[in-house]
């Protein structure tokens, strides 16, 4: 998994003031899913990096990396093992992020 995101992610719970309790909450998952982001262990689905992204007033691109060549790939496998769960407006929003302005 992407260290990079995991610094990407600590600094913007930072920027925040939130606790990972209380991000956790805001986007609907578990408290444990957010440590495991942050261990490196595992990557968000993309539908729960749209919450992210959303909660920490972030577009995906910047919680994501940005356009290097690695955040393609990890971008791409996300959206590979979870596009069949996205509603169509999460779909609608993953397709202006990839190839719109970049926001939600």
């Amino acid at each position: 998994m992407s260290e990079q995101f995991n610094e990407r992610l600590q600094q913007a719970i930072s920027r925040s003031g939130m606790t990972q309790k209380e991000l956790a909450e805001k986007v609907g998952i578990t408290e444990a899913a957010v440590s495991h982001y942050l261990k490196g262990d595992r990557m968000p689905r993309s539908a729960v990096a749209v919450k992210l992204a959303d909660v920490l007033n972030m577009s995906v691109d910047e919680l994501m990396g940005g356009n290097t060549e690695t955040s393609f790939d990890e971008v791409y496998k996300i959206v590979a093992r979870s596009a069949k769960q996205l509603d169509n407006d999460q779909k609608a929003a993953l397709v202006r992020v990839l190839f719109g302005d970049g926001k939600i």
